[in-house]
């Protein structure tokens, strides 16, 4: 055919070629006698996809996508939790296989698109402590043990890269959020002094107790000469709880009431002279 029509087959049964037709040729039925043909639809184009692969923390709708835009097309969605649609691009929310049939005449086709969950993050961390002091060479080595990617790393100091170096002691929070499905998690660490600092130089007795306890205890502090103190209390995702002004002093004893916060475990941090102690205090119910 010197003019074929853009996706139609035609099929003739048992044609010859009319000699008296040179060139493009015409094909004749010899049987029936006239020239006829039978025309064969293509079956419907789907290609079925998803705005966004997985599913996010906020357990926000995902749209779906046929891939189809014939006019006439039908849509039959089915997937988890009995989901069923009839729309072209519907939205879903939970995880799992999704098939769409597309029809349109007496032609259907069908594809499969997965919705993956919401993947939470998890992360490790390894902490290097001061080698000397005032050496503020301390750094975090933080690695990501789950989660789709890419992600997000936020620091208390105000850093975004993954690791941090060239710390000075004190205490550090990061919160990091998997971009794909917007789920976060976060975790405080502490970066100690060098051991050229530590608690026996400074203090005669540093004690908190009781420990555990139901939110109500007593920090006791004894240092063998006065010095620059501050504490501060922060939950385990690294929010200040409390914090008490610098004050100059060879001795404290400081009541801790945390009988309105929720069970868990705080860190209690105690800024000397630039460098920090820490303890853990565990509030049970």
């Amino acid at each position: 055919d010197n003019n074929p029509i853009p996706d139609t087959l035609y099929y003739q049964v048992r044609a010859i070629k009319n000699v008296n037709a040179p060139g493009g040729g015409v094909y004749a039925n010899n049987s029936i006698g006239p020239i006829k043909s039978i025309v064969f639809s293509f079956p419907p184009q789907v290609n079925a996809s998803a705005n966004g692969f997985a599913l996010d923390c906020n357990n926000e709708p995902v749209q779906l996508l046929s891939g189809n835009n014939d006019p006439g097309a039908s849509f039959l969605w089915v997937g988890p939790n009995n989901f069923t649609s009839t729309l072209s691009n519907p939205t879903a929310n939970a995880a799992g296989s999704y098939i769409v049939l597309v029809t349109v005449g007496v032609c259907s086709s069908k594809d499969t698109v997965e919705l993956i969950p919401a993947s939470f993050v998890m992360f490790s961390l390894v902490v290097t402590n001061e080698s000397a002091p005032n050496a503020n060479d301390g750094s975090i080595d933080l690695t990501v043990a789950s989660g789709i990617g890419p992600f997000i790393y936020l620091w208390s100091n105000g850093a975004t890269t993954e690791d941090l170096s060239g710390l000075a002691p004190g205490i550090y929070t990061v919160t990091v959020t998997d971009i794909a499905t917007d789920c976060k998690s976060g975790v405080t660490v502490t970066v100690n002094a060098s051991s050229g600092t530590e608690e026996a130089t400074l203090f005669e007795q540093f004690l908190l107790s009781p420990n555990p306890s139901k939110g109500i205890a007593t920090l006791s502090l004894k240092l063998h000469k006065s010095s620059a103190l501050r504490v501060e209390i922060r939950d385990v995702a690294g929010r200040l709880i409390w914090g008490k002004s610098s004050v100059e002093t060879d001795a404290l004893n400081l009541p801790i009431d945390l009988t309105n916060s929720p069970a868990g475990m705080y860190t209690i941090s105690v800024r000397v002279n630039n460098q920090v102690f820490v303890r853990k205090m565990a509030v049970i119910r």
